[in-house]
């Protein structure tokens, strides 16, 4: 896989390069290879215990450890390509910067764990753990109810929504919860209600997806069906304003990827064929057509280019909805035998495209730096403009 992966890179890099008035460049930095994770084994009628890390390296970190997911695998990596822990995904994933949740079907306890898989607190509540932003939410086991908590493990806040929640989206102090019912709330750091709406436009109302821009000046949402909408709301005062609201050309029923662009006025979100960006500020929409399901949507940017990943299979599953690992894909293709990773500008244009064999992706984006997982593999690019 590394040396195939890593061929079709320098081939492209090489033979295809695409102008922006200069030359985007894509150079490789290393290579990383996952170890085979092996399952673990039981006594016939017996359940498996836990696999525990193949990997936990407690060794120096050189620049900045990233956490990742690729298919049922999950860890962390620094900027040598070093892979500092690895572990078999139990059944749901909480995974931060600096922490994770590795969590089985039902607990009563939720542990918390470090990058060298030591337990750093514990919590006693059921639920379904999640991090955003960086930030620890707990969701009940019905779905109606959220919490957050620090960093010991001590509660914020608790908030009984009277709904079923469909998406939750954070900035460094807001939150914003999306309800089946159409409805979303967004609240403070103590939990405290500060707005409340119900997008219009919709015969069937449900909110698919949300975002935060990072200066929480701006809230995007999706929802819901016959026709589908996308409202975006402006910060005025201590409230938030319906400002702009457009019509989409989709009928999705899963959840909806969709971002901030940071340090933009752009919302980036998933469409028919690929991927919509809107311009707040000049009130226009570009797409950029991505064949195949979408898995990743950065809210980073590269060199002021947009990245998104995507898998292709070799045949449609109309009975598939759900989500899948990362988060973003959606169960559209049956047998994922390839993925594809998309650099395009605000315009919609189209700067680089790379397809190779794989079922799993993984993106990160890191000033200049473009970290691509794709299976087994790790390559970490620098991209630069000349």
């Amino acid at each position: 896989m590394i040396s195939l992966f890593l061929f079709l890179l320098i081939l492209y890099v090489a033979l295809f390069p695409r102008p922006l008035g200069k030359e985007l460049l894509v150079r490789p930095m290393w290579t990383t290879v996952l170890p085979t994770v092996a399952a673990p084994s039981a006594e016939p009628g017996q359940q498996a215990p836990p696999q525990k890390s193949v990997i936990a390296n407690s060794g120096p970190v050189s620049g900045k450890l990233r956490e990742f997911r690729l298919g049922n695998r999950f860890g962390y990596i620094d900027g040598a390509g070093t892979i500092h822990y690895l572990d078999n995904v139990r059944y749901g994933l909480a995974l931060g910067e600096d922490r994770f949740v590795n969590y089985p079907r039902v607990s009563p306890r939720i542990d918390v764990e470090d990058p060298s898989g030591a337990t750093v607190i514990s919590i006693n509540q059921d639920g379904y753990p999640v991090y955003i932003h960086n930030r620890l939410y707990v969701l009940s086991p019905d779905q109606t109810e959220i919490s957050e908590y620090d960093r010991n493990g001590k509660p914020l806040w608790q908030k009984q929504l009277g709904g079923i929640i469909t998406a939750v989206a954070a900035g460094t102090k807001l939150t914003v919860i999306g309800l089946l019912d159409g409805s979303f709330e967004a609240v403070n750091q103590t939990g405290k209600a500060v707005f409340r709406d119900e997008p219009a436009g919709s015969s069937v109302p449900i909110i698919l997806g949300i975002a935060v821009s990072d200066a929480e000046d701006h809230i995007a949402v999706v929802s819901g069906l016959n026709p589908q909408m996308l409202t975006i709301y402006e910060r005025s005062g201590d409230q938030y304003i319906a400002s702009q609201s457009r019509r989409l050309l989709t009928d999705f029923r899963h959840p909806v990827s969709v971002e901030c662009v940071a340090g933009t006025s752009n919302v980036a979100y998933e469409a028919g064929k690929g991927v919509d960006i809107f311009s707040i500020t000049d009130r226009r929409t570009a797409s950029v057509e991505i064949p195949g399901v979408l898995h990743s949507l950065l809210p980073e940017r590269v060199q002021g280019l947009l990245v998104a990943g995507a898998l292709h299979g070799s045949r449609r599953d109309s009975g598939s909805n759900g989500s899948g690992e990362g988060g973003h894909a959606k169960g559209a293709f049956a047998d994922l035998t390839t993925a594809e990773v998309l650099l395009f500008m605000p315009d919609g244009r189209a700067v680089f495209r790379l397809r190779f064999p794989g079922s799993s992706l993984y993106l990160s984006a890191d000033g200049t730096r473009l970290l691509w997982g794709v299976d087994d593999t790790f390559i970490e690019t620098d991209l630069t403009i000349g």
